[in-house]
């Protein structure tokens, strides 16, 4: 009666420990529940690196700093500002904004010219029909002193 008292006694100080190895073990592997303190840091690792759905919170942070830069894509939201800035100040070709000032200004003088040539052509009318010593300083003050 103590062998088997004994005995049973002892198998159950064996499973008491070895049910608290399991225990323990389950708790870190997730046992048959599957809740786990690794399960819980594999989650946030997949979470960050995206795991086996390919969707990750990362990819929002990369996705903006693509889209500033251009990415892999090409597209470039600062490439509007640089093509502004290029067209103002020639760029990589070296023809810009700047170009066009000098054009339209070159229009502008180019007209004033032509005014000018209407206007001689005018005091040379006015020379043809009334000579130009009649016109001159000279001739007003001889004219004035005659008076």
């Amino acid at each position: 009666n103590t062998l088997v008292s004994n005995a049973t006694t002892a198998a159950g100080i064996l499973t008491d420990i070895l049910g608290g190895a399991t225990g323990a073990i389950g708790g870190v592997t997730g046992g048959v529940g599957g809740d786990s303190p690794l399960g819980t840091v594999t989650d946030i690792i997949g979470g960050l690196t995206g795991g086996t759905t390919g969707s990750n919170p990362l990819g929002t942070v990369t996705d903006i700093i693509g889209g500033v830069t251009g990415g892999t894509a090409g597209s470039n939201p600062i490439g509007v500002v640089t093509d502004i800035v290029g067209s103002l100040t020639g760029g990589v070709t070296g023809t810009g904004g700047t170009d066009v000032i000098s054009n339209l200004l070159g229009g502008v003088t180019g007209n004033l010219g032509g005014v000018s040539s209407t206007v001689s052509n005018v005091t040379d009318t006015v020379h043809t029909l009334v000579p130009q010593s009649l016109l001159t300083d000279h001739f007003l003050n001889i004219s004035v002193h005659t008076v």
